[in-house]
C-alpha cells in the first residue's frame, strides 16, 4: 500500500484524523499550572474547539465476566515453535483499594514459591511467571509457562500447584514482612522521568485517573491485619 501513498492521500486522511478527536493530556515536571494550560490550549486549538468527540463517540472499554465456578478455554495450534505455552488467569473481579492490595500481596506470598515449584523443582520450562494482570478496570492472577511439554500436562501442573496453595498461605507466619516489603516497594520513587511519566500516564489510559494511588493504597495496607486466605480462596 506504501507505494500507491500519495499527496492527496495524506492530506485527506490528515483531515479525517483530526475531523474528530478526544485529547487527553499529562504535563508533570519543571513546569507550573499555568504554564501546561498554555500548552494544552496550543494544543486544543490547533484541533479546533468542534471537533472533540462525544461521550456516545468515544471508544467504550470492556471485559468478559468470568462468573464463579465458569471457565474458559482457548487453543491455538502453532507449527512455527517447538515449545509451547499454557496461561491460566484466575479473574478476582473490578480493581478496588481493597481487592488491589489483597491481589498484591497474594502475589507477594506466591510468587516465588510459583517460580521455584514450577520451574526450579519440575523443571516445566524456562519461562514460569506468577503475576498480576490488570486490564479494563478487571484484574486477576495469572500463571505463564513456556514449554516444551503437552500443555495439558503443564495445565495439570498449575492445578496442583494452586490447589497445594490453599495450606501453605493459611500456615504462613510471616505474613506482616510481606505486608512491609509491598509497602516499601509501593513507596519506592521512579528513578527516571520515563517511569514517572509511565506510571502516571497509564492512569490515563484506564480512566483511572488515581495519580495518588500507591499513598491511598498503602494506607490501607496498613491496616492489615490477617491473612489473604479467605481471598486466596475466591479467587479459586
Amino acid at each position: 500500500a506504501l507505494p500507491s501513498t500519495t499527496m492527496d492521500n495524506l492530506m485527506k486522511f490528515h483531515s479525517q484524523l483530526t475531523a474528530k478527536c478526544h485529547i487527553e493530556s499529562l504535563y508533570f515536571g519543571n513546569l507550573d499550572e499555568e504554564r501546561a494550560a498554555e500548552i494544552n490550549r496550543l494544543i486544543t486549538d490547533r484541533f479546533g474547539n468542534n471537533n472533540a468527540l462525544g461521550l456516545a463517540e468515544k471508544e467504550r472499554v470492556r471485559e468478559i465476566i468470568i462468573n464463579p465456578g465458569e471457565s474458559l478455554l482457548l487453543q491455538v495450534e502453532h507449527s512455527v515453535h517447538p515449545n509451547n505455552c499454557v496461561e491460566i488467569y484466575y479473574q478476582t473481579g473490578m480493581q478496588s483499594v481493597e481487592s488491589n492490595c489483597l491481589l498484591e500481596l497474594l502475589v507477594q506470598v506466591i510468587g516465588e514459591k510459583c517460580f521455584d515449584e514450577l520451574r526450579t523443582k519440575k523443571q516445566l520450562g524456562y519461562v514460569v511467571t506468577g503475576g498480576l494482570r490488570r486490564s479494563n478496570s478487571v484484574q486477576g492472577f495469572r500463571i505463564l509457562v513456556q514449554s516444551a511439554k503437552d500443555p495439558g500436562t503443564v495445565e495439570d501442573a498449575i492445578n496442583e500447584f494452586i490447589a497445594n496453595m490453599h495450606p501453605f498461605i493459611e500456615n504462613v507466619d510471616n505474613f506482616n514482612e510481606h505486608v512491609d516489603a509491598l509497602i516499601v516497594r509501593r513507596l519506592e520513587k521512579p528513578k527516571r522521568m520515563s517511569g514517572e511519566a509511565s506510571k502516571l500516564f497509564s492512569e490515563i489510559q484506564c480512566q483511572h485517573y488515581q495519580f495518588h494511588r500507591d499513598e491511598v493504597e498503602v494506607e490501607f495496607l496498613r491496616t492489615v491485619e490477617t491473612t489473604i486466605d479467605g481471598f486466596f480462596y475466591r479467587v479459586r
